[in-house]
């Protein structure tokens, strides 16, 4: 999202914006209008989360700021347990993150060592792919590569957290190594695919 004035408008750049997509229309008021239909779950299947990704493309601290205002107005969302609102982007440094309401989870990052309080903020562990890997999806996965990779994830999950890396080879055979790797949750531009090849695979 963009700060533009009072109003999050949402592109992934900053020439994609239009006045008409906002925060709002585009993802608080149908995902309000979901949980109101699930009674206050994000999913029918009330043992099911779902992690709302708000990346922060404009200054962190206003941005975020403007983000929990506007979040306020839908207190069906920031009381939902199944709903993990997560901010990445242009975040706040973690010593800052306390000043945030309990509702608003954060996007962690690789190397850093996080206070246990934290911790219990971080819904996720991400990386730029391209930052341990040139692979390109098709060729062979070097052995140095491969170790690079999988201590990092390791290292997110030695703090019981999921995951994530992003700039990744987008298709199938880079999908599945990504899952043999250990990689909690796959980045993709490619929605329908991707679910195609989840669904394949039981």
């Amino acid at each position: 999202v963009f700060l533009q004035g009072n109003d999050l408008l949402v592109g992934h750049e900053i020439k994609q914006i239009q006045k008409d997509k906002t925060l709002e229309a585009l993802y608080l008021k149908p995902l309000d209008k979901l949980i109101e239909k699930n009674g206050g779950f994000a999913y029918v299947d009330k043992e099911q989360s779902l992690t709302l990704m708000i990346d922060l493309k404009t200054e962190g601290i206003a941005t975020l700021n403007t983000l929990v205002t506007r979040l306020k107005k839908y207190p069906r969302l920031t009381a939902c347990k199944t709903l993990m609102i997560t901010v990445s982007g242009n975040m706040p440094i973690p010593a800052l993150w306390k000043n945030s309401p309990p509702f608003i989870h954060f996007d962690g990052r690789p190397g850093i060592t996080y206070t246990p309080d934290q911790q219990k903020r971080i819904r996720l562990i991400s990386a730029s792919f391209l930052s341990f890997s040139k692979w390109n999806g098709t060729d062979k996965l070097t052995q140095r590569d491969r170790e690079k990779l999988v201590a990092i994830i390791e290292a997110a999950h030695a703090i019981n957290k999921p995951f994530r890396f992003w700039a990744t080879p987008d298709f199938p055979e880079s999908w599945t190594k990504l899952i043999e790797l250990g990689v909690d949750i796959i980045n993709t531009d490619d929605v329908v695919g991707l679910a195609t090849f989840l669904k394949e695979r039981k």
